[in-house]
């Protein structure tokens, strides 16, 4: 069963309209990175991500899926 996804962008439709669907269906997002730190700073904040610097961090990472 996917729990915890890792995230590639923090653009305003991954912010406002993605991971709020993500975490009302039961997801965790784990991990976030975007094109500058401050954006996944930003998205990753609310739900106590951690913050990597690039696509290969996410898929490095712990996570059941990517988004």
């Amino acid at each position: 069963m996917i729990r915890t996804i890792g995230v590639i962008g923090a653009g305003d439709h991954m912010r406002q309209v993605l991971l709020p669907a993500a975490v009302a269906a039961g997801l965790q997002p784990s991990v976030v990175a975007a094109r500058t730190p401050a954006s996944a700073l930003v998205a990753a904040c609310p739900y106590g991500a951690e913050v990597v610097s690039g696509a290969m961090d996410v898929a490095s990472a712990d996570v059941d899926a990517i988004v």
